[in-house]
């Protein structure tokens, strides 16, 4: 069976080989730009599921394939907070976070192709509380990260403890790719043994706390 992530993102990369050595990348191109009326849970599971159905048709089909997406949003208040526009727009989105708890929304969108399509697409919350920081606190963790491509502009991977008080919920659903909500997917659509046929490899990586 062919596996294919429809991401570019190296954090989904890292989590998904913690329990799929070897899967095929296909980078997405569809317009994430959200609608005013949508929520945060509506949007990225849309936007996952966009993503999905690329990867799918630019798979060249053929054989079993398996295709697997995610889209992560950082939310506060019921508004979505993307990725930062530049420096200055990533310094203001984390001084508007400071002291402040908000939460992190991933979904992710399976598809399977064995003939017959089976779909799922779900996500999961996480509430993440980060410290009260000053402007120069806030200047030095985004010297130190890569912070341009990360919805909220910050990675709780990434010197996280400079910024992160606490974390209420999975963690990899923060980094981009919520492991226990895929596995349940997985065994929602029956495929949890074609995936996974080993009597141990239904288990995450230990050192990547779901």
């Amino acid at each position: 069976m062919r596996v294919i992530l429809a991401s570019t993102s190296p954090r989904r990369k890292t989590i998904l080989e913690s329990v799929i050595p070897s899967f095929e990348i296909i980078a997405p191109c569809v317009d994430e730009s959200s609608f005013t009326w949508e929520k945060p849970h509506s949007h990225t599971e849309r936007v996952s599921a966009m993503k999905a159905e690329y990867a799918l048709s630019s798979s060249g089909r053929g054989g079993e394939i398996l295709v697997i997406a995610s889209d992560t949003i950082v939310t506060y208040e019921g508004r979505i907070i993307g990725k930062p526009a530049d420096y200055e727009d990533a310094v203001l989105t984390l001084t508007a976070l400071s002291g402040k708890t908000h939460s992190v929304v991933t979904a992710v969108t399976i598809i399977h192709d064995k003939g017959m399509l089976k779909r799922a697409t779900s996500s999961e919350e996480t509430s993440v509380t980060f410290r009260k920081l000053d402007g120069e606190a806030i200047r030095k963790y985004l010297s130190l990260v890569e912070y341009a491509d990360k919805a909220g502009s910050y990675a709780v991977q990434e010197y996280g403890e400079m910024i992160v008080a606490s974390l209420r919920g999975s963690l990899t659903n923060v980094i981009g790719f919520p492991l226990r909500k895929f596995f349940a997917m997985l065994a929602d659509l029956g495929l949890l043994n074609r995936v996974f046929p080993g009597p141990e490899a239904h288990l995450p990586n230990p050192t990547m706390r779901p």
